[in-house]
């Protein structure tokens, strides 16, 4: 781009193929994008997880500054779309919990990557979906972050995927993530991007597109797509970030339900009660375990946890037993932060 290029190079000491974003001098020059491109690299250096791109090394030479990071060799899911038009509903679920796996990374470091789009999504040699570039992310002062806390207010992103309230002005939270997140998602399962916006649209075009338009439901376009699914993805796209889940951990243990991938089916009504299934308790134990994949439970997850087992006309007192249970047979040791107040 204009900023700078990335470069494909050898680690000769090392003997790996690396990537290097190089910032051109004249722009290091620029107080607040060098202070973006200094703040990029140490989000992405703090993120150490599997579906975030890695970064070795920020240094400075006099032909500007210059980030060292993975080189991943999969390509990216702009391209994928391109070739594909639309992927199957197992592979987008697949590569949507990727993305909320490492979103939720970020966001309990406080970051909001601002800028979820298909090019910024690549691929790993086994298909594992990455987060790449947060050369727009908002980081608090407070966290580290290296602008003011007015940032938050910028009118940053992409057009086809930003969320209502960040062209607007109003700041950001986890939440407008979740909402360019639900934009793929839409992209991915309808072959169609959620707003047919220009890509040099300007922001009081976009600004008064998001205002009027609303995405065509998702249950319409793809009626064979389960309906729990659909309705996922059209809650991840509400104008209004207080109609959205709050949390990528929620969203994807809501999708990952809604498809069947923890429950073996989809089900219903996100959050209409159900009678009691005979398989409710083994539905619930394969959930338990999906949250306790990393050795603890958020209490959005928790929360969330609940909802699923009184939709399925289970107890709280029996979650309490089928988790304890679950973390023996795991070996993580147990916690007496089980009681969450969701009323």
């Amino acid at each position: 781009g204009g900023f700078g290029v990335v470069y494909l190079a050898d680690d000769q000491h090392i003997g790996r193929d690396t990537a290097i974003k190089l910032l051109f001098a004249k722009w290091s020059e620029n107080e607040q994008i060098d202070a973006r491109f200094v703040q990029e690299a140490r989000i992405a250096g703090q993120l150490e997880h599997p579906n975030i791109v890695i970064v070795y090394d920020l240094q400075r030479h006099p032909e500007g500054s210059c980030i060292i990071m993975e080189y991943i060799r999969g390509g990216n899911l702009c391209d994928c779309l391109r070739m594909a038009g639309r992927l199957p509903l197992d592979r987008s679920v697949s590569i949507v919990t990727d993305i909320l796996h490492g979103l939720q990374a970020a966001h309990e470091l406080g970051v909001i990557h601002r800028d979820i789009k298909p090019a910024n999504i690549l691929f790993g040699v086994r298909g594992e979906a990455k987060i790449s570039d947060f050369g727009i992310a908002h980081l608090p002062s407070d966290r580290g972050g290296l602008l003011s806390d007015e940032d938050r207010h910028q009118r940053l992103g992409s057009p086809y995927y930003v969320a209502p309230e960040q062209w607007r002005g109003r700041g950001v939270d986890q939440r407008t993530d979740l909402y360019a997140t639900g934009a793929i998602l839409y992209e991915m399962l309808s072959g169609q991007r959620a707003h047919r916006l220009p890509d040099n649209s300007s922001a009081l075009e976009v600004v008064k597109a998001l205002g009027k338009n609303r995405p065509q439901p998702l249950g319409e376009l793809c009626p064979e797509l389960p309906a729990a699914v659909a309705e996922v993805v059209m809650n991840l796209l509400a104008r209004d970030p207080e109609d959205r889940m709050e949390t990528a951990a929620q969203a994807r243990l809501a999708l990952e339900v809604a498809a069947g991938v923890v429950a073996g089916q989809a089900t219903g009504d996100l959050h209409t009660a159900t009678s009691p299934s005979t398989d409710a308790e083994p539905k619930i134990t394969d959930i338990i375990r999906l949250l306790l994949i990393d050795g603890v439970m958020a209490p959005a997850e928790r929360i969330e946890l609940y909802r699923r087992a009184e939709d399925l006309g289970v107890g709280r007192e029996r979650v309490h037993q089928l988790e304890l249970q679950v973390r023996q047979a795991m070996n993580i040791p147990t916690t007496d932060n089980a009681d969450v107040d969701i009323d």
